[in-house]
């Protein structure tokens, strides 16, 4: 009897525990992934210009490589390091874990191949208007966005 009422009472509690942690959970906002035509064109962030051409070629020009390098700064401090020009490949894909797992642009880079030691750079896409690609810097949960603009 007294092992009865000890598992009932476990499961009421797990019930109610899950059940509080569920109260607070509110639908994931669904960001649709952006059509070719929505991403091909120029782009811009300060004095940094990002060129997404129709043949699936890139060229961005002017980027802090502490953007690239995603590393982290105080909201409204410029990203450090030199500006470095790079050109490559674009496709459209997910913006990863870093992103939330929102749809993305993923720049692979071919000239040169790396900035520091990373390949690419993949950028996010906005779920709020204005449209508009990101990069997060430093810890995504800081929100912390480095953004581009279409022009």
């Amino acid at each position: 009897m007294l092992k009865r009422l000890a598992r009932a009472l476990t499961v009421t509690v797990g019930v109610v525990a899950v059940g509080t942690l569920l109260a607070g959970c509110q639908p994931a906002v669904i960001v649709p992934p952006p059509t070719r035509a929505q991403v091909e064109g120029t782009w811009t962030h300060g004095r940094t210009s990002l060129e997404i051409d129709d043949d699936g070629t890139f060229v961005l020009t002017g980027i802090p490589t502490g953007v690239v390098e995603q590393a982290d700064v105080q909201a409204g401090v410029p990203p450090k390091g030199p500006d470095v020009n790079v050109a490559g490949n674009w496709s459209l894909g997910s913006g990863g874990n870093d992103a939330g797992g929102v749809p993305g642009v993923q720049l692979d880079f071919t000239d040169p191949t790396t900035v520091g030691p990373n390949t690419g750079l993949t950028l996010g896409v906005s779920s709020a208007a204005p449209f508009h690609l990101f990069v997060y810097l430093g810890r995504p949960d800081n929100r912390n966005e480095y953004r581009f603009t279409k022009k």
